[in-house]
C-alpha cells in the first residue's frame, strides 16, 4: 500500500494554533489524517487503530519514520493539547468506564440505599437529563406576563 514513500518530502507546516484549520488542512494524501488523529489521541491500541484504516504492520513501520509523518503527528498532538481536545476525550473514556462501575455499584444488592440514589444522581446530573434549578440559571427568575386590553 505505501511501497513508493518519497522520504525527501519538506516537513509541512500545519496551523497548530487553530484545531480547526488544523483538520481542515489536507494531509500528503500518503496516509489520511484521521489516521493522525486517531494515534495522536491514544484512544484506542495501535492494532485496532490499523485495523480501522486498513494499515498493515509493515506499512505502520515505514510511516512513522517517515519525516512528513512525524511533522504531522507533532502538528496533530499539539493541537489537539492546546485546544483541550485531547483531554476532553480521555475524560470521556474515562467518564465511560467509570459508568461501568457505577453501574454495578448501584445494582449490587449490598449497596445502601443512600449510595445508590447518590450515585444515581451523580450520572443523571452529568448526563444533563436534570431539571433546572434557579441556581442553575443564575438566580434569575422567569416571568411571564399577559397583558390584556379590551377595547
Amino acid at each position: 500500500m505505501f511501497d513508493d514513500l518519497d522520504l525527501d518530502l519538506p516537513p509541512l507546516d500545519l496551523p497548530v494554533d487553530n484545531p480547526v484549520a488544523l483538520m481542515a488542512t489536507p494531509t500528503t494524501h500518503l496516509w489520511p489524517i484521521a489516521f493522525i488523529r486517531d494515534l495522536a489521541l491514544g484512544l484506542d491500541s495501535e492494532e485496532d487503530i490499523l485495523e480501522r484504516h486498513s494499515i498493515s504492520r509493515d506499512d505502520y513501520d515505514r510511516i512513522v519514520n517517515h519525516p512528513r509523518f512525524r511533522s504531522e503527528f507533532h502538528s496533530v498532538l499539539t493541537s489537539l493539547q492546546q485546544s483541550g481536545q485531547l483531554f476532553r476525550e480521555r475524560a470521556r473514556m474515562q467518564a465511560e468506564d467509570y459508568l461501568a462501575k457505577i453501574d454495578n455499584i448501584v445494582n449490587d444488592p449490598n449497596t445502601d440505599y443512600k449510595t445508590v440514589l447518590a450515585a444515581i444522581d451523580k450520572v443523571v446530573g452529568w448526563s444533563g437529563l436534570a431539571a433546572k434549578t434557579q441556581a442553575d440559571t443564575g438566580g434569575s427568575a422567569q416571568a411571564n406576563v399577559q397583558i390584556n386590553i379590551n377595547l
